[in-house]
């Protein structure tokens, strides 16, 4: 684990917004990337009164994935919808916020894509 950022690690060794959220009607999911890739993200999240209340990821990848899931969910938990519309996530936030190489540039870009789908979904 040396190759990693002290942010990667500290996401990676704490994964406490893995996992799903039960089936309602306020949770809305997406997913991104192939299993044929080894490479998936997945971002559930429970919308109440159009905010983000709760999120839970999960990652079929490396280490460097699951961090991303966890920093996403840190960071969209209490937001709300409208404004993760109108500042809508990059790739470099994402590899900014981790210290990760623009050769990850295409694991950002998965936590991109899913926050978009399940925001524009909860709409």
């Amino acid at each position: 684990m040396n190759n990693y950022s002290l942010e990667v690690l500290k996401y990676f060794d704490d994964p406490c917004h893995a996992g799903v959220l039960d089936d309602a009607s306020s949770v809305y999911v997406a997913k991104y990337g192939l299993l044929d890739n080894q490479e998936v993200l997945e971002l559930s999240v429970q919308v109440e009164r159009g905010v983000i209340v709760l999120a839970k990821f999960r990652v079929y990848g490396t280490p460097v994935l699951i961090a991303i899931g966890q920093w996403l969910c840190d960071r969209i938990i209490g937001t709300s919808i409208s404004y993760c519309i109108n500042h809508q996530l990059k790739a470099p936030d994402v590899l900014s916020a981790l210290s990760l190489p623009k050769t990850k540039q295409h694991l950002a870009q998965a936590a991109v894509v899913v926050l978009a789908e399940v925001c524009t979904a909860s709409c």
